[in-house]
């Protein structure tokens, strides 16, 4: 016979599980289900293995089981930040080419004055009585000027386009930053309430356990 003043399992049952709040538990109307905890787990595993079949107990353990993880942060501007990371991207890409192309007309220019400065040296070696040579030089040397001449403009084309295509690389870097630190911040923030709610959870499953337990 069981003790004077103690309590059945029928009285365990018919209690104070009746008091259970069905409407705190993790799943609540219009809000979808929230993010479940490794502790959750262990509760609803305690709860299971307990052998207590209250209907209360009984919808805590399902829910606790059936509960799937909040999905994980989504940016809601990825797409503006992808796109805007492809925008970068390209301009890289045509900073590239366009550095390629400075540096092609630039080492095209050094080797037509090399060429040049040999040729002026030639040509002063030379003895006036050689007028054949001398005129062949003096034409040669001017051929020289002249696409240098138009070489050094190419270079400083290429090199005003590369100032821009620098200047549009720090533009759209800059707006890609935005982004990323908008994005982190909201990352962070997530987080942060995630770990709130997981701590509030605890809270409320850990004193929904004790309540059962009476």
């Amino acid at each position: 016979p069981a003790a004077p003043g103690a309590r059945s399992q029928a009285d365990v049952e018919k209690g104070r599980g009746d008091e259970l709040p069905r409407q705190r538990l993790f799943k609540q109307p219009g809000r979808g289900v929230r993010r479940h905890s490794f502790r959750g787990c262990i509760l609803a595993r305690s709860l299971l293995y307990s052998g207590l079949r209250h209907p209360h107990i009984i919808f805590l353990t399902e829910s606790l089981q059936q509960v799937v993880d909040m999905p994980p942060f989504r940016f809601s501007l990825e797409q503006v930040l992808n796109y805007r990371t492809q925008l970068e991207q390209q301009a890289k890409v045509e900073l590239a080419r366009v550095e390629q192309e400075r540096l092609r007309e630039q080492q095209r220019a050094d080797t037509l004055r090399a060429m040049l400065d040999e040729q002026e040296r030639a040509l002063a070696a030379l003895t006036p009585d050689k007028t054949g040579e001398r005129w062949l030089a003096e034409n040669f040397i001017k051929g020289l000027r002249a696409d240098l001449s138009v070489t050094v403009q190419r270079v400083r084309n290429w090199t005003m386009a590369a100032e821009a295509a620098r200047t549009e690389l720090i533009s759209r870097s800059k707006d890609k930053k935005t982004l990323e630190k908008l994005k982190a911040t909201q990352a962070e923030n997530h987080a942060r309430e995630e770990q709130l709610r997981e701590q509030h959870e605890y809270d409320e499953t850990a004193s929904l356990r004790y309540k059962a337990s009476y």
